[in-house]
């Protein structure tokens, strides 16, 4: 993948994140996506398939940060 389109790809992530923590995930559209990340809904599909997809990359970002944490923890004790 292009630098370019890992930027795009993280500015929807960000922006998802974003929109979730002030509006909530049941209020959360591919069009309100797009709008807040500043990008395109061409864009927002060529990297997700829809919300779910989207969903699913943001908990996958999550546990693997989790594990990271988690294993940097066990090594230091």
């Amino acid at each position: 993948m292009s630098e370019r389109a890992l930027k795009t790809r993280a500015k929807i992530m960000d922006a998802t994140r974003a929109f979730i923590v002030r509006e909530g995930v049941g209020r959360l559209s591919i069009d309100k996506i797009v709008k807040e990340s500043g990008t395109s809904k061409g864009a927002f599909l060529y990297h997700f398939k829809n919300r779910k997809a989207l969903f699913c990359a943001l908990v996958e970002e999550y546990v693997d940060h989790l594990n990271a944490v988690s294993y940097t923890h066990l090594r230091a004790h």
